[in-house]
Order: C-alpha cells, then structure tokens, then sequence
C-alpha cells in the first residue's frame, strides 16, 4: 500500500512539473508576441532549476545562443550586493544607519577634495540605502571631458563636484532613485572595512564565500576597456537597441560605448546567470546576512508613489512587492544600454526568476520609451512568480 501510495505521489509530482513548465512557455510565448524579447530567462526553486529558456540570441547575426556562464552586466541589479555590503559592516558592529555619513567619510577624506558639502552632515546610509538622501543622480548629468580624467581620481572629481549641487529635497522626504548614493556608499565600504577598494571587499565577503567564481566589479580602468572593447569575443553577449513599446521595431548593435561615468556600487557588476542564482540562495537562505540585517535589508523602509517606477516600496537595495500579502516579492532591475536585467525572489515558494536581456531602449528615446522596458520584465517576472 506504501509502494502504491508513493508511486501516485511521484506521477502527481511530474505531472505537476510538466504542466507548470507549459505553463512557463506559454507565458513567454504570450509576452514574446506583444513585446520585443531576446534574453534567458531562468526559474529556480530553492536548489532546483525548474525551468531554463532562451529566447533569441547572444548574438543574433551570428546566431550564438546565451549560456549560464556567459559574462553579463548586470545593471542596478548591483545594488543589492552594495546594501548587503553595508549590511554586513553593520553585522560586524563598523557602521549605524541613523549616523551622519561624514564619521564614515571624515573631512580628511580624498573624495571630498578638501571641501566637504554641508549635506554630509545630515544625509545618512539609511538615506543613501532608500535613495532618499535628495543627492542628484550623477548618470543624470552631462560630464563634459570625463573620458580625459586620470582613473585614480576619477571618483572624487565626479563626486566633489555633485558635492557642490544644492540637495534636491530634504533628506528623508521623499524618494528619488540616485545612483550618486550608491556610488557613495561603496566608497563607504571601502574606508570602513580598510580593504583595499570595494571591489575587493565584494570579492572577500560575498562572492568568495557564495563561490560566484565568475562574478566581479570592475575598477574604472577595466570598465573602459570593457566599453571600447565592446564588439570583441571576450565572453559577452552582444548588446541591441531597439523602440521596446513596438514590437515590430528593428533590432539594432550597439557598435559603440561611450565611457561616461563610472558604474560602482550602483551598477558595475559583472555577473553571469549561475552566479547570481548563487547570490539568491545564499542571501536568502541566511548564509550572508544575520536574520536581523536580512530582515532589515527586506523590510519596506518607503512608500512612494514615483513618476517613473509608479507604487513602489524600497527595503535597502531592493523593491518590495507585498500586494500579494500571501506571495510577498523581492526584486530589482536594472538597464545600461543594451543591457536589461531582471531579478526576483518569493518568499513563500523560495523561488527565484531571473530575465537578463542583450536589448534594451537607446538612451536617446523618450521618457516614456525608457519607463516601458523597466516595466515590461518586471510585469513578466510577476508572471512567472505566479505560475
């Protein structure tokens, strides 16, 4: 009676396996119709990959298709492991979040150039970690003759003269997506852990222990090689551009980079699709982060109603999604261009789904063009989540 009762458990499991993997094509069949869509796209259940698909190309004239060890940057999606890096300092006991930021960057230090901006004494991590700090988005800015500065100053010039902008609001008041923030923040990391560069300190304390063999932020020295080497085989995928709301729209290479600021913290890393399936199980399953600190890095810290983003909750380098009260969702995207990634976590199934895409909008096109590849994947990897 055992053996019978265990052999329909296992018929029922299958079943069930095969009907949710046709629903999980269904669904990207339904999106790929509507929506221009070249990309992996993979779902994970704890440790079991439930379901792998790719859709297009790595490389579409050459037809080379995506592979989990391709190099892939990985956008905003880095501001995950910017917040975890800060979390584990407060783990640690080097670091508060209510503090102002200048007892973690004191006047002496090389970033300020010698003139600290008022704001360093009220903006705190809390501010820089829920993008409330009122600091100016530097990717937001123009910066003329950037390609010219020397590499090991490249970060206090870029930061000293935000320093010199007047706050956009108080901080605390309100949200307001800041790169800048983030940027800062890294540097933060790398005073108080006394490691070399932040760089090294993601290589010790995340990616080391996770064993994410493949994954790395770059110094601003490789970042540009990167970029003018941006069409050679060197084990990326090749990036497109294209008017994402028409679905009919001609794919177009990106033939060239233009180096215009520094990523950091913000939006530097370099990842590839196995890795960061290994940065969800290990974060999420309490083997970075104490529960305290995991729990503060996923608590809803602000509410927003944002012009570009809409509703939004934001933790400490990730978005909330608890309409669902049964199906509570962590998640962030990000896009450079020719770049889109997508990433999420549910709470209850402890499964992750994963979107990363060689085609996203030109930085040319309109605000509502640029609003609309944020949206698209993240309305598919809500999708999925609920199958």
């Amino acid at each position: 009676m055992r053996q019978y009762i265990f052999r329909i458990l296992i018929i029922i499991m299958i079943v069930s396996n095969v009907n949710a993997t046709e629903r999980f094509h269904q669904a990207i069949a339904t999106f790929h119709e509507q929506n221009i869509l070249n990309a992996e796209i993979s779902v994970v259940d704890k440790d079991r990959l439930l379901f792998h698909e790719q859709i297009g190309f790595a490389d579409i004239e050459k037809q080379q298709p995506f592979s989990h060890q391709m190099l892939f940057p990985i956008a905003s999606l880095t501001k995950q492991f910017t917040a975890a890096a800060i979390l584990i300092l407060h783990d640690a006991g080097l670091c508060e979040f209510n503090v102002p930021i200048i007892y973690y960057l004191p006047r002496e230090h090389a970033i300020w150039q010698g003139k600290v901006p008022a704001w360093a004494n009220e903006i705190t991590l809390h501010h820089l970690l829920t993008h409330t700090s009122g600091i100016q988005s530097y990717t937001e800015l123009s910066w003329d003759n950037i390609e010219t500065v020397e590499d090991e100053v490249i970060l206090s010039t870029l930061l000293s003269s935000i320093a010199k902008r007047p706050l956009q609001f108080t901080p605390g008041k309100k949200f307001e997506y800041s790169n800048t923030g983030y940027l800062l923040l890294g540097v933060i990391v790398a005073e108080l852990s006394k490691e070399k560069d932040f760089s090294a300190f993601l290589h010790h304390h995340i990616f080391k222990p996770l064993e994410m063999h493949n994954t790395f932020l770059p110094s601003v020295t490789k970042e540009r090689e990167l970029i003018n080497n941006i069409n050679q085989d060197n084990g990326f995928p090749k990036r497109y551009t294209a008017v994402l709301s028409n679905v009919n729209a001609i794919i177009m290479p990106v033939n060239k980079l233009r180096f215009k600021a520094p990523f950091g913290g913000g939006a530097g890393m370099i990842s590839t699709a196995e890795d960061l399936i290994k940065w969800h199980q290990g974060l999420y399953q309490g083997r970075l982060l104490s529960a305290r600190a995991l729990q503060l890095m996923t608590t809803a810290h602000i509410q927003s109603n944002d012009p570009f983003f809409g509703p939004i909750k934001y933790g400490y380098g990730i978005f909330i999604n608890d309409y669902d009260k049964n199906n509570v969702i962590y998640e962030h995207g990000g896009w450079i261009e020719g770049i889109r990634t997508e990433l999420s976590y549910s709470l209850k199934r402890q499964r992750t789904v994963m979107i990363l895409s060689n085609v996203s909008a030109d930085e040319e096109q309109k605000e509502t063009d640029l609003n609309h590849q944020t949206k698209k994947l993240h309305q598919l990897a809500q999708q999925l989540q609920g199958i």
